[in-house]
């Protein structure tokens, strides 16, 4: 088999859209990973309570828009349709931001908050639908480019992933370079990378479509050239779940069964997705706490190498594991017990990497107080940025091991009918921890003040690192009920196991 052709296949449809993989992965770095920063510096001066608020009650929007946008996208109009008027959302938040940064003084300092708020907001709305669709987007059209008697997903599969990192890599160069940048000129260029890329996806999607044959009257495929390119429509999530055994009831029957089917698979989900919501606690320290670690260190300009570290650990751990969750050294009956101990290792992460942030954190107020900067927030701190190095890793072994576990284990246990939301679920469950997150905040009010250096953030971490210890516990439990009523189902002569606190 030829390696190259194997790895690499050109599309029309993929070229394009992995303009749009660029820039929006350039926002997430240069913009929205690190907005808290932008917040708490500018010249309304919001402290740092109110800033992480508005950052969690961000990623929790986003979260929720992620499931709504895949929902309407699978529904209603598709994947096309919704990553356009996704980055126009973008696009239009990304422009008030820049306003707003380009004229800090030029109206009141409550006008100013509002927009700026409003503008983060929409950005991420139009962030989250274009992030969620575009990777599904890229794989249809890689899958039309199968022989159509032998279509090889695992290959269509690490095509996606090469267009993908190819386009990840220039965005990590570019946001390093702006990274030296105002914020103006930041939200500027963001904005301009986003309208021109989608520019040319809309112009190369409409260029697919002309040059086509007409799709046939109420069908849902797109033709391009003598390609067929197919944009598959999965079963609304509203549809009933399929009973694989031949049932002999009637019609209202078996709706009955289905529908019986589907609420016990949510109760099933509701303990494993309730051990999420400490993890998304941790999680949110991402976005939030994080950046204001290392805003004021020196090499600041390099918070982009974090965000690779991190990306790297995740993709690398999440491979290793999976790996050898497939491989022989594991039975084929234990699998999916196996799959729920990889997420307790993630839980088990999140201590570690509370801990790791606690303790770099106490060195930063050590060194603040050595130096005087107690109440001199804008010095640059003699500490290097990489400190954070270690806690950023940890993080990105964390999401590796416990996200993609919470995937498989709701790929496993979901109908068929409700595959294409398993991403969507697992972004809303942990985003839910986004709330938990506000109101720890608030809880813990005391712990912080306007600025980093006047809080005491490591006992926050502190504290965080005792909430994930119970949450092990906590996930341990859930485990043993899950093995403890391991069930069969048997499907002609297959035995299919099946994980279910509800017997």
């Amino acid at each position: 088999m030829d390696g190259g052709k194997y790895y690499f296949c050109f599309s029309p449809g993929v070229f394009f859209a992995s303009g749009l993989v660029y820039s929006y992965k350039l926002l997430e770095y240069s913009v929205m990973a690190v907005i808290i920063t932008y917040l708490t510096s500018s010249s309304e001066q919001i402290n740092l309570t109110k800033a992480s608020v508005i950052v969690n009650t961000k990623d929790l929007i986003s979260a929720t828009s992620v499931i709504v946008l895949t929902f309407i996208s699978n529904t209603f109009i598709g994947r096309p349709k919704v990553i356009t008027c996704s980055a126009i959302f973008t696009s239009a938040g990304l422009v008030m931001l820049y306003f707003i940064a380009h004229a800090e003084e030029s109206d009141e300092i409550e006008r100013r908050i509002l927009f700026k708020i409003i503008g983060v907001f929409v950005t991420a709305v139009g962030e989250a639908g274009v992030m969620a669709l575009l990777g599904d987007f890229i794989a249809d059209q890689l899958r039309a480019r199968e022989p159509k008697t032998n279509k090889n997903e695992d290959r269509v599969e690490a095509r996606k992933t090469v267009w993908w990192r190819g386009s990840w890599c220039f965005s990590v160069i570019t946001s390093f370079l702006i990274r030296y940048y105002s914020w103006a000129d930041t939200f500027s260029f963001s904005a301009k990378a986003t309208v021109i890329t989608l520019i040319f996806f809309v112009g190369g999607t409409a260029w697919l479509h002309y040059c086509g044959k007409s799709a046939p009257a109420g069908s849902h495929n797109y033709y391009s050239h003598d390609v067929y390119f197919y944009q598959s429509r999965r079963p609304r999530l509203t549809d009933q779940a399929k009973v694989r055994e031949p049932s002999t009831l009637r019609p209202q029957g078996q709706d009955m069964e289905g529908r019986l089917h589907s609420g016990k698979i949510f109760l099933n989900m509701i303990p494993m997705g309730s051990s999420f919501l400490v993890y998304g606690l941790v999680v949110s320290t991402e976005e939030t706490f994080f950046p204001e670690q290392g805003d004021e260190m020196q090499l600041s300009s390099f918070f982009t190498i974090l965000f690779v570290f991190q990306s790297v650990s995740s993709k690398s751990i999440s491979y290793l594991f999976s790996y050898f969750l497939d491989s022989e050294w594991v039975p084929v009956d234990k699998r999916k017990q196996a799959k729920l101990v990889r997420i307790w290792f993630g839980m088990v992460l999140t201590i570690f990497c509370c801990f790791v942030a606690e303790r770099v954190e106490v060195h930063r107020l050590i060194v603040v107080n050595k130096e005087g900067f107690l109440d001199k927030p804008d010095q640059i701190i003699p500490m290097s940025i990489f400190w954070l190095a270690p806690q950023y890793c940890l993080l990105g072994l964390t999401k590796g091991i416990a996200e993609e576990g919470l995937d498989e284990f709701l790929i496993d246990n979901f109908p068929i009918s409700w595959k294409g939301y398993v991403s969507a679920i697992t972004k809303f469950v942990i985003g839910i921890g986004n709330l938990l997150s506000i109101i720890s905040v608030h809880a813990y009010g005391s712990l912080f003040a306007d600025t980093l250096n006047r809080s005491r953030l490591d006992e926050y971490y502190k504290r965080i690192t005792i909430f994930s210890f119970v949450n092990m516990c906590y996930y341990w439990c859930i485990y043993i009920f899950y093995t403890k009523y391991h069930t069969a189902n048997v499907v002609g002569d297959d035995i299919v196991p099946k994980l279910s606190i509800f017997p």
